[in-house]
């Protein structure tokens, strides 16, 4: 199995069991080139639920903290 493949079973995974999506969210990032990942839930009134990698923790929760209400 290549190492994306086992890439896309942990996704099926953290599908089930949120708390894995950090790490994956890391390695997809990782893959990307990029510095960190975030996933979230949204309705018309906001973002409802929301978790990412550690460096994209970080961005998001800057985000939220200067975003205009």
């Amino acid at each position: 199995m290549s190492d994306q493949e086992a890439l896309v079973e942990r996704i099926y995974e953290a599908a089930i069991v949120p708390e894995l999506w950090p790490g994956v969210l890391h390695d997809i990032a990782r893959l990307a080139g990029c510095f960190g990942g975030i996933i979230f839930t949204t309705t018309a009134r906001g973002i409802t639920r929301w978790t990412g990698s550690d460096e994209g923790k970080r961005f998001f929760d800057a985000f939220l903290a200067n975003r205009a209400a």
